[in-house]
């Protein structure tokens, strides 16, 4: 049987969160970035959603290559925008 998943992008995360360097963070800007659905929880996982939310998140800034490898240069970006 398959489930259908119920992506929302329509309710805004009214915190801006910090960004710790933690996988947790990173879901949690991609969230209030508008990346990442909002009813997906903040599990601390880099899977397959939040790696294609990070794609989403570095095309939209410039960041190359633009792939989901969570590095340094993404990493300073988030943190130059969320803290």
């Amino acid at each position: 049987a398959r489930y259908p998943i119920n992506f929302n992008f329509a309710i805004p995360q009214t915190v801006k969160p910090k960004f710790d360097g933690s996988i947790n963070s990173l879901q949690d800007c991609l969230k209030y970035d508008g990346d990442m659905a909002q009813n997906i929880p903040s599990t601390g996982f880099l899977g397959t959603i939040t790696t294609q939310a990070l794609i989403k998140y570095q095309t939209k800034y410039g960041i190359s290559p633009a792939v989901g490898y969570f590095g340094n240069l993404t990493k300073t970006d988030l943190f130059n925008r969320f803290n």
